[in-house]
Formats: C-alpha cells, structure tokens, sequence
C-alpha cells in the first residue's frame, strides 16, 4: 500500500478480510508461474528432458513479492491457502508436464503407461518436501541426498534411463 501511495481503508474497498488480498495474491502468483511453465514447454527447440526440467524451475517461486508470498503462506495460520496453491499447481501444471512426458514417450526416451497420474505423483512429493518449511532445516549433505533421491525416483517412475534426469540437480534447491 505505501509503495503505490493508497490508504489500508481504499484496499478493504476491494477486499472484505486479509485473507482474501492473499488469495488474490496466491492466483495471481499462480498465474504468473503457469505463464512461465507454459513458455518453458513450448520452445520446441530445446530437447524435451530440459524443457521438462525448465517447467519445473519455472514453477518455483522467485525473489520479491513472490517470495514474500510463499513465506505468508508457509506460516501455520495459512495452511488452508498453501493447500488451494499446490492444488493449483497440480491442475495447471500437470497437464503441461504430462504433455512433455507423451513427448518424451513418443521419443523412447521415456515409457511410462500412465503420463498424467505419474506426474502428478512428482508433483505432489516435489511440492512437499522441497517446500520452503522442509529445505530451511536441512543441511547442504541432506539437500543433496534428497535432490539424489527425486532425480533417481523421477528417472525409475518414467521409465527413463539411468542418469537421464542427473541435470536437474544444479536446479532444484
């Protein structure tokens, strides 16, 4: 409110509570991570196991007022709206993944049967324990074990090739 210069009672013109100018915050981060997701899979030029890899990246919330968002919404009271932005992401970036993953599929680079549900499944376990509340407790030798362990898991749920996935992690953490 001081950096555009309005008073607290103009913003409650808009919004009823506190809550609802976070949720408006969490879609509108939200959106901007979709944004980014979908430009990320679409530069065809780039070999599809990166593009997948992008996506992912693309989907972490950066610096600045995205920060300061996922940080409200780790706190305790918030947990409710931390649930609606992981549901948010699985809906709209599942079918962004999974579409790169029939890609993969198609290429042999990839076999897995169910494209969809295996990559909601990585979304859901990258989307807990990569949260912000798990990685601040951890040292540099547990965050690599952890980072180890997703890339292998990855790799053995899509059916890829041993160390298919290993680039990915000098992006995750």
């Amino acid at each position: 409110m001081k950096k555009v210069g309005i008073a607290k009672g103009t913003l409650y013109y808009h919004f009823g509570s506190k809550e609802e100018i976070l949720d408006a915050m969490v879609e509108r981060m939200g959106d901007s991570l979709i944004r980014r997701a979908r430009a990320a899979a679409s530069q065809k030029e780039i070999p599809v196991t990166e593009r997948l890899m992008r996506v992912l990246v693309a989907l972490n919330a950066g610096e600045g007022s995205e920060k300061a968002v996922v940080d409200s919404l780790n706190a305790p009271r918030n947990e409710l709206l931390h649930e609606k932005a992981r549901q948010k992401v699985i809906d709209e970036a599942g079918p962004i993944l999974s579409g790169l993953v029939e890609e993969a599929v198609q290429a042999g680079i990839c076999h897995c049967a169910y494209p969809r549900e295996t990559v909601e499944m990585i979304l859901i376990y990258a989307l807990i324990a990569f949260d912000g509340k798990n990685t601040a407790q951890w040292d540099s030798q547990r965050t690599d074990a952890k980072v180890r362990a997703f890339v292998t898991n990855i790799e053995r749920l899509l059916g890829a090739g041993e160390g298919t996935f290993d680039f990915i992690s000098s992006f995750i953490v």
